[in-house]
C-alpha cells in the first residue's frame, strides 16, 4: 500500500496562501486531499510543510481531515530535505509525492504505475506515457 505526501506551504512568495484560495465550491488543498482519499491503495495522507509558526493554516484541516497527518519541518526551504525526514517514519513500502498545488490527480494513472512498480522490482518508476 501507499502513504501519499503532500508538499505545501503557507509562505508562497508568489500566491501566499494558494491552497486555500477556492475553485468553486472547494479550496485547492480539498480537491488534492479528497482525490488522494478517493484511492483505495492509498492508506495514509501525511501533509508535509515547513516550520510550524510559519504555517499554522494547515492545522485547521485537521479538524475536517480527520485522517490527515501533518509533518511540520525546521525549514521551509529544503523540500527534498523535507521528504527525506517524513519518510523515516512511514510504514509503508511505497510514498507518493504530490504537489499541494496539483489538484489534478489521476487515480487510475497512480494505480498503473503502482501495479508496474510492484512487479518491476526497482525501487523508482516513471510513466513514458504522455499525458495529453
Amino acid at each position: 500500500m501507499i502513504t501519499a505526501i503532500i508538499l505545501a506551504r503557507q509562505n508562497s512568495s508568489r500566491m501566499p496562501n494558494k491552497h486555500f484560495k477556492f475553485i468553486g465550491n472547494l479550496r485547492l488543498i480539498d480537491y488534492v486531499i479528497k482525490n488522494l482519499k478517493k484511492n483505495k491503495i492509498i492508506k495514509e495522507i501525511i501533509l508535509a510543510t515547513g516550520k510550524e509558526q510559519n504555517n499554522k493554516i494547515f492545522f485547521k484541516l485537521k479538524e475536517k481531515y480527520k485522517f490527515l497527518k501533518i509533518y511540520y519541518h525546521k525549514n521551509d526551504e529544503r523540500v527534498t530535505e523535507r521528504i527525506y525526514h517524513v519518510t523515516k517514519n512511514i510504514k509503508h513500502d511505497y510514498t507518493l509525492v504530490v504537489s499541494g498545488d496539483c489538484c489534478l490527480i489521476d487515480n487510475s494513472f497512480i494505480i498503473r504505475l503502482f501495479s508496474q512498480l510492484k512487479f518491476s522490482g526497482k525501487d523508482f518508476i516513471k510513466s513514458n506515457t504522455k499525458l495529453l
